[in-house]
């Protein structure tokens, strides 16, 4: 679960921070001001790279992965809750009856 919340955050970070910083360094070159000249090369310099990062890593290609296995990962972990829950010294036939009504809900 913390894997695909990193993955969402990391993709906001990557959609959001060039959009930022192109429109600062934007402003600066409009406001015509030199003072800042290496900052603003600096953030259009940035605003250009990250997308191209982001676009290397493919990490879109993974969270839909991440997201399928996380879903699975629940489903298991609330079916060994339950069997847990069923117990080892139950008789046969109750688990099996335990197991299909866990399954089927």
């Amino acid at each position: 679960m913390v894997w695909l919340r990193a993955l969402r955050t990391t993709r906001i970070v990557f959609v959001v921070v060039p959009i930022i910083f192109g429109a600062l360094a934007s402003w600066e070159i409009l406001k015509g001001d030199n003072k800042y000249e290496y900052l603003t090369a600096t953030m259009a310099l940035i605003a250009g790279i990250v997308p191209a990062f982001y676009a290397a890593l493919k990490l879109d290609e993974h969270l839909p992965t991440a997201m399928r296995l996380a879903g699975e990962y629940k489903n298991l972990e609330i079916l060994f809750g339950d069997l847990a829950a069923i117990g080892r010294s139950t008789p046969g036939s109750q688990v099996r009856r335990g197991l299909f009504s866990t399954l089927t809900t």
